[in-house]
């Protein structure tokens, strides 16, 4: 491969899970994610401790948050969290908001958290996107620094992530928009102390 094509495929790499098609799993055909110029999986992280966050939540009426509001990651140990970085720009986000918000209501009871994570979004989008696609079922939090952004190594948008009680990451997924029955397995699946069947995008540690 020429050097001016190695140069476009490390530009277009980072925004593929955002085109609306689930990640290839490990091994696929397609060998997306075998790229030798960019690696997405996150080794470093799947089944290891989950990197602690402090952000504000973003009220999603279009009123300014109060001082204060803000959700630490290491508060909510001893429950199943989900955190979906997206943002209200992302088709497939947009695509699989009610299905996440349903997912969300029917594991409440169950003790699991959910988180919407943006790096781009304000009150007031958030207001203007509930308006269209209807109201959210879980807190998003603002991540402007994008300090949670890199720790969970976010390369597009949606990106799932879901940490067990322990405070490990059990499963990062980059792509969607997710169905219903995947992540609802995952959940069911960390819940229940069992590593997820469904596919990573990365393989677990060896050691």
């Amino acid at each position: 491969m020429g050097l001016r094509k190695l140069a476009t495929a490390a530009m277009l790499l980072p925004g593929l899970a955002c085109g609306g098609e689930e990640a290839p799993s490990p091994g696929s055909s397609s060998g997306s994610w075998e790229s030798p110029i960019v690696r997405l999986e996150p080794d470093f992280i799947l089944g290891g401790a989950a990197p602690d966050f402090a952000l504000p939540v973003l009220p999603a009426d279009g009123s300014t948050r109060s001082p204060g509001d803000t959700v630490r990651l290491s508060d909510h140990l001893g429950h199943v969290i989900v955190l979906d970085f997206w943002n209200t720009g992302c088709k497939p986000c947009v695509a699989e908001h009610a299905t996440l918000g349903e997912i969300a209501e029917a594991f409440r009871s169950r003790g699991v958290r959910f988180f919407g994570i943006t790096d781009f979004d304000t009150p007031a989008s958030l207001a203007r996107f509930a308006d269209l696609h209807g109201p959210f079922s879980y807190p998003n939090l603002s991540d402007r620094p994008q300090s949670a952004k890199r720790a969970y190594r976010i390369l597009g948008w949606p990106t799932k992530v879901v940490i067990d009680s322990a405070g490990n990451v059990a499963w990062w997924r980059p792509g969607g928009p997710i169905e219903r029955h995947v992540l609802t397995g995952v959940i069911e699946d960390v819940l229940a102390d069992r590593r997820p069947d469904a596919p990573t995008s990365a393989a677990y540690p060896s050691s």
